[in-house]
């Protein structure tokens, strides 16, 4: 900033720009560069271009003043919100619905929440979407959103030996828990699993259809799958020793800790295989 003018820190004064009274005052360098230095601090704060897209200042500032009014509106109407201003989030109509999760999407409806990276809710009432790349789509709830509603996940895992492996959708051992089947407390998820797995270098292809229930009272240890499992498979013969195990996990052997509904692979030595599943659930909690 230059030396004589103290704006912005403070509105220069007549110590700083004194008074000039024609044919009285002289004109001196002091004078004209105590003019120059309050106008270069000026410059200096607004910077170039201070007016944007606008023609004005006092326009772009006007239109401030209009969106900041906008979304307080918004608010006080319990209208939709991007929690967070999460990253590249976006809601599409409806009202009271809530996307703070990054790339997560509301597409209308009303008290819908896609709060995980990738989430996402379609229409309808209530729907919760608290996995990474989950959509959720519900038409009403028994007492809290989320509590009785459809949701689909995509999980997948890459195996080159037959240790076995969570299928997850980052596709890896995770420690994150919305990167997996969680369950919460009070709670059972009827689901359908669609599993297909090929190995790149043979073409060899395996294919599941599973079925099955699992619940969860209070505590970890309470989560069990209910009855049977129902199992259609078919594969070549290159596939024969392949396997998709699903287990209720209590969270004592994940990485997370959450109690969830586990899905493993067991691949086959020397042999690069990929696999994806699409998991189904229908849940309700209470």
């Amino acid at each position: 900033m230059s030396d004589y003018s103290i704006f912005p820190k403070a509105i220069d004064g007549y110590a700083q720009l004194p008074l000039f009274v024609n044919d009285v005052t002289p004109v001196s360098a002091e004078g004209l560069n105590r003019i120059r230095s309050a106008i270069v601090n000026i410059e200096n704060a607004l910077g170039t271009l201070p007016q944007g897209a606008f023609d004005t200042v006092s326009l772009r500032l006007d239109n401030i003043d209009s969106e900041i009014s906008t979304i307080e509106s918004n608010i006080d109407n319990g209208v939709n919100i991007i929690a967070g201003f999460a990253s590249n989030a976006v809601i599409v109509g409806g009202s009271d619905n809530t996307a703070s999760g990054v790339s997560s999407f509301v597409g209308g409806g009303a008290d819908n929440t896609a709060s995980a990276a990738g989430a996402s809710t379609s229409g309808g009432t209530g729907a919760v979407a608290n996995h990474n790349g989950e959509h959720a789509h519900s038409s009403g709830s028994f007492a809290s959103d989320g509590d009785a509603q459809y949701s689909r996940m995509v999980l997948r895992r890459e195996t080159s030996d037959a240790t076995p492996a969570e299928m997850t959708t980052s596709g890896s051992n995770s420690s994150i828990a919305t990167e997996c089947i969680t369950i919460q407390t009070n709670t059972a998820y009827r689901f359908k699993i669609d599993a297909v797995a090929r190995e790149q270098a043979t073409g060899d292809t395996a294919w599941w259809e599973i079925k099955g229930c699992i619940k969860r009272k209070i505590t970890k240890p309470s989560t069990s799958l209910v009855g049977s499992q129902y199992v259609i498979t078919d594969f070549d013969a290159g596939a024969s020793s392949w396997r998709l195990l699903v287990t209720a996990d209590n969270g004592a052997l994940s990485a997370h800790s959450s109690p969830s509904l586990k899905l493993q692979v067991v691949g086959e030595a020397a042999h690069t295989i990929r696999w994806v599943a699409t998991v189904h659930l229908t849940k309700v909690n209470g």
